[in-house]
């Protein structure tokens, strides 16, 4: 009789632990985000996932908030990072940049064709003046671009659509392999009737922070 009670509970357990497990399971498949876009590198080394509302809310005081996801030879390296953000009033995510490329294979761009397509393209340079690999480096001016595995030393140049307006807005952000941040830069440069650009824009990342530069324009804000 106490061996027969004992099985039953035994039982009991094994089957509450399995529904808990399943239902646990059941909870993280359906609460995990599902990506809204994914992209892969040329030669398939990245691959891109984006999660978030890349569409503005229709209610005030909601934000709509863009992350990504990169995976490298099919392994997760990067995981929920910041891309774009904004409330009520801003532009959404699908708005500013309904279209993305792959510059390179470690250089991905999402940009509006409509933004691409007009005036006269401007030149952002980066430089990583490390001695160390940067893992990822989100560079954001009209357009925005994901670069991965920057080398030491090595430049990019990167093309841009031309500002929207008299000035030019650039932010920057990043990582290196073992988390440490590039730290958060932002730039404002403005024109003037003197100088006609296209205009050339540098952008050097050191251990200690990065720097943003024009020798041919001010700057009128920096963060």
């Amino acid at each position: 009789m106490f061996e027969n009670k004992a099985i039953v509970n035994l039982a009991l357990l094994f089957t509450f632990v399995g529904v808990a497990v399943g239902s646990v399971t059941l909870f993280k498949i359906a609460t995990e985000p599902k990506a809204f876009l994914s992209t892969s590198s040329p030669r398939r080394t990245y691959t891109v996932s984006l999660t978030g509302r890349k569409d503005r809310p229709k209610v005030p005081f909601v934000n709509h908030q863009v992350l990504f996801s990169v995976s490298r030879d099919q392994k997760v390296f990067l995981a929920n990072k910041y891309l774009h953000s904004g409330d009520w009033f801003d532009p959404s995510f699908d708005l500013l940049y309904p279209e993305h490329m792959w510059v390179s294979d470690d250089i991905l761009q999402f940009y509006k064709k409509e933004f691409f397509s007009e005036g006269q393209h401007e030149s952002i340079v980066v430089a990583n003046e490390t001695k160390k690999t940067i893992q990822y480096l989100k560079v954001a001016s009209v357009d925005i671009f994901l670069l991965f595995n920057i080398q030491p030393g090595s430049t990019t140049t990167l093309t841009v659509s031309a500002p929207r307006g008299d000035s030019r807005w650039i932010d920057v952000d990043g990582e290196f392999p073992e988390g440490q941040s590039t730290k958060q830069n932002g730039v404002g440069f403005v024109f003037s009737k003197a100088k006609k650009g296209p205009f050339t824009y540098y952008i050097y990342v050191d251990e200690g922070a990065s720097k943003i530069e024009s020798s041919e324009l001010e700057k009128y804000k920096e963060k």
